[in-house]
């Protein structure tokens, strides 16, 4: 029932941006990217990707 549950929140509003910029942190994996994004705080989604991009591109 609980899944039910969540396929009706989230087919009925989107996401926030700020929602999908902490989901999106909590799920990068430990390391200089993740720390990277909790020490900038992005706002967005897409800025959170860019950071992690920027971070993944200057430890490789």
């Amino acid at each position: 029932m609980e899944l039910h549950n969540l396929e009706a929140a989230v087919a009925g509003a989107p996401l926030s941006e700020d929602v999908k910029a902490t989901v999106f942190m909590d799920g990068v994996r430990t390391g200089p990217v993740r720390t990277e994004l909790f020490r900038r705080q992005p706002n967005t989604f897409n800025e959170a990707v860019h950071i992690a991009m920027l971070e993944d591109h200057c430890v490789r």
